[in-house]
């Protein structure tokens, strides 16, 4: 099953929202995530972590649909993270978000 496919797997209605774990180590990254899922329809915020092992913790006991994941995070990084949730919650999926830098630029 390719991305496309899992992600259109995903249970999206108005009676089953997409259920989301945000795990950033900062704390005002996670509140304008929070702030835009929140706008969705559709979308449901069930957990926020701010280092690896209680990402970990989070997604093994609540199971989302998506965990929303910063690469570098205290505790753990972000491939570890999704190594451990592969395996203990193998139906959540991982959208990783990583430092952006402008190639070409000083």
């Amino acid at each position: 099953m390719d991305q496309t496919q899992s992600l259109k797997a995903l249970p999206f209605d108005n009676h089953h929202p997409i259920t989301i774990v945000l795990a950033d180590d900062h704390h005002i990254v996670r509140q304008g995530l929070r702030a835009l899922l929140a706008m969705e329809p559709g979308f449901q915020l069930i957990g926020e972590a701010g280092d690896g092992p209680r990402t970990v913790q989070l997604v093994n006991n609540l199971k989302p649909d998506v965990l929303i994941l910063d690469l570098v995070m205290p505790g753990l990084n972000g491939l570890e993270i999704t190594r451990q949730v592969r395996q203990y919650s193998p139906q959540t999926q991982v959208v990783i978000l990583g430092p952006w830098r402008r190639i070409g630029r000083t």
